[in-house]
């Protein structure tokens, strides 16, 4: 008897394929059921998928579906005859009643499809099982490689839309759905905010402006800090008011204050780190130089004038005062203020006995004007005579003295501000009058400075605009005043001083000696005053370079012999190459480690010219720039150079402690993200990058992403930083380990093989935005668009910024359905999320600068912390969601990654 032999046939459905088809056939809108999860590949007969591809192929050029179609389409293809024919497709159309069950059949065909691609994977882990030369953990490599890849298949095809990478969030939306524009708003750099009052320079005018006044401007162009560590000139895209928060004050050891949020980063040597993690002893950057003047010009009588009054200036009585006691200043001082014109100097009276500081008072020439009176009082005889008036009733009228209408019409004075406008009522206007304001008192109150005490002057904001030659003149004259040259051993090369009991006045000069190169240390100290002690400030110039570019650049007048001595100790003590402060902090060594490599310190101190039994005490003391440069060239390494001769001074944090709630603001400044904010360089994450890279790398599905406020080079290193899960700064600045360059290597080549597509052309209009879309589609065949953001797209030029921001939003939704894709687009919130009370939740109405994004969007999504201080903690709150339910979701942030993970929480039983 012959041995029976079982045959086993794949799985499949004939009559479920059959159907499919023939509903496809009967109903043209029947293909939108099935065409997100059944694939041509799923049909087991080579006939009905050669149909199959042909109905989605009409269905993606919005031709109808019917016999006639897919006939002539096939024939095209050359394969009619080989299916069947015409009459095969008309056969197929009886084999079903109706399309209404199409989905049930299509999943019907899609599961015998898994089933058979199981049965694929089964027999090549069989074949990898009996080939001998793998041993049993690469075979097990193997075979979970291809469970896994299958696993992923089937799950990715069960979701309808695009997915995110992100578990729950894919679960509430099934994916992003095809033709629908989802909005992802959150505002700018949350919570890492300064103060209202932190000053910032305006590099369009040279003025010190605070970060209230910018952002409310909206307008300013500012010193940022570069890749390579130079100062150079930007422009803020986007200003943040962020409402009130709690603050904390750092004072550094060169005497800079700042007050800025918890969160708010500031540069060390080992990368951006937030004020809370910053101790006393941290060493922060500081800028070494800001040359930045302003355009304007004064008259050079007029800015010895303005120094003189801000030095030793007595400003609280009727008229300005001067005390000094050097002969040629007083004589500069004199010289100076009779060119206002209509004014004289008066020396006040000595005492023989007790002889004081020469005083210089400023008086107007001739208040009382005798030409005047003797005019005023033949007027006023006459208008008596003709008016039949006495003296004394017309003392009477104006409640006046008779014996003052008497001085009158003597000629021995004229009516005062109080009896002038009375006097005009009754004879007329033209009446003379006192002039006692003199010019100089008028334009010292324009300033804002007369009335003023010692402790509350400040230097005018004018000043800030003035040029380089009228600043160095303003300087020299200030320490003239308050100033001091000590030559000789103290401080190793002696050192130059200006002291004040006012800290606005002190902390204004230091800020403008660093727009000469110039650094000083500003210091409190407590002195004597009337019996007790009060608050005053010291700024110290010290150190060879900073004393002889004070000497050539600005000097100070009646003091020019300590200068010069000081000149030539300085100069000796920069040829010796004296002990400075300004060095780098002790964590440079790691890099030059690192850069140095397997050459020996010997080999390097050869290369560096110095004998071999050199010690340069490698991470135990602090280098100078001046050896960074030296080990920099005999490296050839640009990045120690950089750090050489970078515009950063390194300074020290000596204190930091909370300091109250304030309103602060923040600025974004694009490729930067950084801005220098009271002479301190300071700091300003994308949840939509690391979708698209989630959909790119993961299920290798291409995304186009377009870039409107980033670089692409500044978006890579982003994917960079979040695929090899390093530190971003480390990869900024170069400190990589070599663990850090194995991940990086990885991460390079799976980014490589990502099909991401980014373009970094800056303010795209829609119709550029939508050309470049359609050829993506056609090149490429993108699954996701990404824009960031949209409020920097560019539109037409209409009546107002919502008008053109709903033509915008409108726009990307007609692309969306267009291309049959999601777009992620990316907005802003109005800050009237900050002043709303109690929770900072955002809301729909939140959403910047048009109603009609929420109008538009079919999903609007928003990112915010309930503790603004917590910045890992993330909330992702679905607020409209068209299809589907509303739903808050729990984020993780990385910011040293800069990357989002999903959430764990725990679920209720």
């Amino acid at each position: 008897m012959a041995e029976q032999v079982s045959i086993r046939i794949p799985a499949h459905s004939n009559e479920a394929e059959e159907s499919v088809l023939g509903a496809l056939l009967l109903d043209k809108d029947a293909i939108i059921a099935v065409a997100e999860f059944l694939h041509p590949e799923d049909f087991y007969d080579e006939r009905h998928k050669n149909i199959y591809e042909c109905c989605l192929e009409l269905y993606e050029e919005r031709v109808p579906i019917d016999v006639l179609t897919v006939a002539e389409r096939l024939k095209k293809r050359k394969v009619l005859k080989r299916i069947g024919g015409a009459s095969y497709l008309a056969g197929l159309t009886n084999k079903v009643p109706t399309a209404a069950h199409v989905e049930h059949y299509g999943r019907i065909v899609k599961d015998a499809s898994t089933k058979r691609s199981l049965m694929t994977a089964a027999s090549k882990l069989l074949d990898f099982s009996l080939d001998e030369g793998l041993k049993a953990d690469e075979l097990l490599d193997k075979a979970e490689a291809e469970i896994f890849a299958l696993t992923q298949r089937h799950l990715a095809e069960g979701l309808r839309g695009v997915p995110t990478g992100f578990k729950d969030l894919d679960d509430t939306l099934a994916g992003m759905q095809k033709s629908n524009l989802l909005i992802l708003a959150s505002r700018p750099g949350i919570g890492k905010c300064v103060a209202g009052d932190t000053l910032i320079v305006n590099l369009e005018t040279g003025k010190r402006q605070t970060i209230e006044s910018i952002v409310s401007q909206k307008r300013g162009k500012i010193s940022t800090l570069n890749e390579n560590l130079k100062l150079k000139e930007a422009r803020p895209s986007v200003f943040v008011d962020d409402g009130e928060k709690p603050v904390y004050e750092i004072r550094t050891a060169l005497g800079n204050r700042l007050e800025a949020t918890a969160v708010h980063p500031l540069l060390t040597i080992d990368g951006w780190k937030k004020v809370e993690e910053l101790n006393d002893g941290v060493r922060i950057a500081v800028p070494r130089k800001m040359e930045f003047f302003g355009k304007k010009s004064w008259e050079d009588w007029k800015v010895k004038s303005l120094a003189y009054f801000l030095g030793d200036g007595g400003l609280t009585s009727l008229s300005p005062r001067f005390t000094n006691s050097n002969p040629v200043v007083l004589s500069d001082f004199c010289d100076s203020i009779v060119k206002f014109g209509g004014v004289t100097t008066k020396y006040s009276k000595q005492s023989k006995l007790r002889p004081r500081t020469p005083t210089v008072a400023v008086a107007k020439i001739d208040p009382y004007r005798s030409n005047s009176r003797k005019v005023f009082a033949e007027r006023i005889k006459e208008w008596l005579t003709e008016m039949g008036l006495s003296q004394r009733r017309l003392a009477l009228n104006l409640k006046v003295s008779p014996s003052l209408v008497n001085y009158w019409a003597s000629g021995i004075s004229l009516p005062g501000p109080l009896t002038h406008p009375k006097l005009e009522k009754l004879m007329g206007a033209g009446i003379e009058k006192i002039d006692r304001e003199n010019p100089v008192t008028k334009w010292l109150s324009d300033l804002n400075l007369m009335g003023k005490l010692a402790i509350e002057k400040e230097i005018p904001a004018e000043v800030f605009e003035l040029s380089r030659d009228n600043l160095s003149l303003f300087l020299n004259r200030l320490f003239a005043c308050e100033g001091s040259a000590m030559p000789g051993k103290i401080k190793g090369s002696g050192r130059i001083s200006f002291s004040s009991s006012s800290y606005k006045l002190a902390e204004g000069v230091k800020h403008l000696l660093l727009r000469f190169g110039i650094l000083a240390r500003l210091r409190d100290k407590r002195i004597k005053y009337k019996g007790g002690l009060r608050n005053a400030y010291e700024l110290e110039i010290m150190g060879a370079k900073n004393i002889l570019t004070f000497i050539d650049e600005i000097g100070i007048l009646g003091k020019e012999l300590k200068v010069e001595k000081l000149r030539k100790l300085a100069e000796s003590k920069e040829a010796s190459k004296n002990w400075s402060k300004d060095t780098l902090p002790l964590g440079v060594w790691k890099l030059i480690i690192e850069v140095k490599g397997k050459l020996s310190w010997r080999d390097l101190y050869k290369r560096m010219d110095r004998p071999l039994s050199h010690n340069i005490h490698v991470n135990k003391r602090q280098l100078r720039r001046e050896t960074l440069k030296e080990i920099a060239l005999a490296l050839n390494s640009k990045k120690l150079l950089d750090l050489a001769e970078s515009d950063v001074y390194w300074d020290r944090i000596v204190s930091v402690k909370l300091s109250g709630m304030k309103r602060v603001y923040d600025l974004t400044v694009d490729k930067t993200h950084n801005f220098v904010a009271n002479d301190i360089v300071v700091h300003n994450t994308s949840l939509a990058l690391n979708i698209a890279q989630n959909l790119a790398v993961k299920y290798k599905r291409p995304v186009g992403f377009f870039s409107l406020e980033m670089s692409k080079e500044e978006l890579v290193d982003r994917l960079l930083v979040a695929q090899a899960d390093i530190d971003a700064w480390r990869l900024k600045t170069g400190k990589l380990t070599e663990d850090d360059f194995t991940k990086l290597s990885n991460a390079m080549g799976e980014l490589a093989e990502a099909p991401l597509y980014i373009d970094d052309t800056p303010a795209l209009s829609i119709l550029e935005m939508r050309t470049k879309a359609r050829r993506l589609q056609v090149e490429a065949g993108i699954d996701l668009l990404v824009v960031d953001y949209l409020q920097l797209a560019r539109s037409r030029q209409l009546e107002n910024r919502v008008q053109e921001v709903s033509e915008i939003s409108q726009g990307l939704k007609n692309l969306a359905r267009e291309l049959k894709i999601p777009i992620l687009a990316i907005s802003q919130l109005s800050r009237a999320v900050e002043q709303r009370g109690g929770q900072k939740k955002p809301q729909l109405a939140d959403l910047r600068e048009s109603g009609s994004i929420e109008q538009d969007a079919d999903v609007v999504m928003f990112i915010w912390r309930e503790e603004e201080e917590n910045t890992e903690n993330i909330n992702l709150d679905i607020a409209k969601h068209r299809n589907g339910p509303l739903k808050s979701l729990q984020l993780f942030f990385k910011g040293d990654r800069i990357k989002f993970y999903g959430r764990e929480t725990k679920r209720e039983k």
